[in-house]
């Protein structure tokens, strides 16, 4: 199974979860990357951004800043 947790500018697909074993399919220069775009853009204060986007910005924003990344 594919999970792929999408938002403005982030796009981080995971390997097989009912594993407990995540396998990501882009660099972490990318996903920083990802993260400060979507952080430039206003994702936060954005009004069309979806619930799901949201939850993906933050699931992205917490995964960086447990590895120390950001």
């Amino acid at each position: 199974m594919m999970t792929y947790i999408t938002g403005k500018g982030i796009d981080l697909s995971l390997g097989d979860l009912s594993s407990g074993h995540y396998a990501l399919n882009r660099s972490l220069e990318e996903l920083i990357s990802s993260y400060y775009e979507a952080r430039a853009a206003g994702i936060e204060l954005d009004v069309d951004t979806r619930p799901e986007e949201l939850d993906a910005y933050y699931t992205l924003e917490n995964y960086l800043h447990d590895m120390g990344a950001i």
